[in-house]
């Protein structure tokens, strides 16, 4: 009997033990399963949160224009300061992002701040479709110049030449159906973001009341064919420009603008090629028309060792009608980039303007060409 008591006894205590190690290990187990989703809780909560970043640019440099000299100007060299800007950008993690830019940039009349930026990009369709409205990107300009990257060196050919802003007032939409393709339609007041909306400025008594419709296409064919991301920025670009005019606008101008670009960011090379033809239209009817080309980028010394340094250069030439005011023009670009890190860049470099007749230079002297040597700086904060 006291056999059987103490063996009752034992299994009841050893029961006990079980139980109570189970409880504690279950008890241990709740407590994790509780932290991590505390922690998962706090984690989501910061994924979730606005994304603020403030960012400030500056491109500043120095240039020496021995042409001058020799007409005994006084204003052969001189320190400059080209643009300054804050970037506000908030992204609401919701699809929403917005940004906003205020500018500052010489002027022939003195310093003026002006809002470069100021808009909203709405991803909808899991980035499939994005709109974009505001004092947005236009369809060409900023598109060439972030894929180069040395708008403070030289911007593209057709914002050199007057011929497109890189921003403008309007609406965008940008489909990417499959990676490696996308077509971007907008449609802008066509004053240029400096300007302001619908800006009823007289030249020549015709005023430019009309909205315009910008157009690209862009095509890596490499990558979409093998796969291979690093093809992903060799990119052939259609674009086009067309001014919105009506029989009864008798009294509005526009622009014609149809052209082609080659993209490359492959390693070493950054590089932009393009050809458009343009027409400027006057009442409906053909006023002036003419064609540009422009190749510009960089090729990096970092296959030797180099990283930090590359050689920048570009060629453009605009060749309008014989209109006298539009004479062909041409711009050569030859140098050096030395990058010291991601927010400080500088560049040694010979920048020469030309045309066919001759033209003023800074000193006021008629010359046919000019040529000046530049310490362009961009320093990021």
């Amino acid at each position: 009997m006291r056999k059987i008591l103490f063996l009752i006894l034992a299994f009841v205590v050893a029961v006990s033990l079980a139980y109570g190690q189970e409880t504690n290990t279950q008890d241990t187990k709740q407590e994790v399963k509780q932290e991590v989703k505390q922690d998962v809780s706090k984690d989501a909560k910061k994924s979730d949160a606005p994304e603020w970043k403030l960012g400030f640019t500056i491109f500043t440099g120095y240039f020496w224009n021995p042409s001058t000299i020799q007409n005994n100007a006084t204003n052969f060299n001189s320190f400059y300061l080209s643009r300054a800007y804050i970037d506000f950008r908030v992204d609401f993690k919701n699809g929403l992002k917005l940004r906003v830019t205020p500018d500052v940039s010489p002027t022939t009349g003195g310093w003026i701040l002006r809002l470069r930026h100021a808009f909203i990009d709405w991803e909808l369709l899991q980035k499939l479709l994005v709109f974009s409205g505001g004092i947005t990107r236009a369809e060409w300009v900023s598109y060439v110049d972030d894929f180069v990257g040395i708008r403070y060196i030289t911007s593209s050919p057709a914002d050199f030449f007057g011929l497109r802003a890189s921003v403008d007032i309007g609406a965008s939409l940008t489909f990417t159906p499959l990676n490696g393709f996308e077509i971007f339609t907008g449609v802008f007041d066509g004053n240029g973001f400096s300007r302001g909306s619908d800006n009823l400025q007289t030249n020549l008594g015709y005023i430019n009341v009309t909205k315009e419709v910008g157009t690209r296409i862009s095509v890596a064919p490499i990558y979409i064919l093998t796969g291979d991301k690093s093809f992903e920025k060799v990119v052939l670009a259609f674009h086009s420009y067309n001014t919105i005019l009506t029989p009864d606008m008798t009294n509005a101008s526009g622009t014609e603008l149809y052209g082609v670009g080659l993209l490359v960011n492959y390693s070493p090379i950054s590089l932009a090629v393009e050809y458009s033809t343009y027409t400027i239209l006057r009442q409906n009817v053909q006023a002036r028309y003419g064609n540009y080309f422009g190749v510009f980028g960089k090729i990096n010394f970092g296959f030797v060792g180099l990283k930090e340094v590359s050689l920048v250069g570009a060629f453009y030439i605009n060749e309008p009608d014989n209109s006298v005011s539009d004479d062909e023009r041409y711009y050569y670009l030859g140098g050096f980039e030395y990058q010291f890190n991601k927010n400080l860049s500088t560049s040694l470099n010979v920048k020469v303007n030309q045309r066919k007749n001759a033209y003023k230079d800074f000193g006021g002297y008629p010359v046919d060409h000019q040529t000046v040597i530049h310490l362009d700086t961009q320093i990021k904060l």
